[in-house]
């Protein structure tokens, strides 16, 4: 077999196992729609509890399409400006009420509401400083016949915070893998 036939059949392999992988992605996903929307909506319901005027918003992967099977959700918290017929409200927290200037931070605020609700894991709770602050945890949603193992995961690499790689980390990787691969150079 020719260098062309053989990278011909290579191509061939690596574009079915996209396809198969593609479909893979499409049908945990779909399994999954239905936790997902419930533990966004749940977040929800905890962060308006604290902030009645805050939004709660999908971001990164799961938002742009990009998620992978084992990805987390991720959530932006924001709270619209404070408009007043004056410059600035009479008292501070006016608007926001009793947790508008908490004594603790926001996420520590967020986090002590978390531990206490019935579908989250307790242990998994945590806040994390950053130059964009994160708390994380997991559920106790269950999908049934999910298999929560990945290659990532089993390698402590499913977690871009901690250091691990991004769904676009990753998409990056093939993306420079087959622009290696489609070179007349090597």
């Amino acid at each position: 077999m020719t260098s062309d036939g053989l990278l011909s059949a290579f191509d061939d392999l690596l574009i079915a196992s996209f396809f198969r992988y593609e479909a893979r992605c499409n049908a945990h996903l779909a399994k999954h729609a239905p936790v997902h929307s419930a533990a966004i909506s749940k977040v929800r319901s905890v962060v308006t509890l604290l902030w009645p005027r805050a939004q709660v918003k999908p971001f990164g992967s799961f938002a742009t399409g990009l998620m992978r099977p084992g990805s987390d959700i991720d959530l932006v918290v924001t709270l619209p400006p404070v408009r007043t017929t004056t410059s600035m409200p009479e008292a501070p927290g006016t608007l926001e009420g009793r947790n508008a200037l908490p004594e603790e931070t926001w996420q520590a605020s967020l986090a002590r509401c978390l531990v206490n609700q019935s579908w989250i894991v307790p242990e998994s709770v945590r806040t994390i400083d950053a130059v964009v602050p994160i708390v994380t945890f997991a559920t106790r949603f269950v999908v049934a016949g999910a298999s929560p193992k990945q290659f990532l995961a089993e390698r402590s690499l499913d977690k871009p915070y901690l250091g691990g790689l991004s769904s676009y980390g990753l998409l990056l990787l093939i993306v420079r893998l087959l622009l290696l691969m489609t070179t007349d150079d090597h």
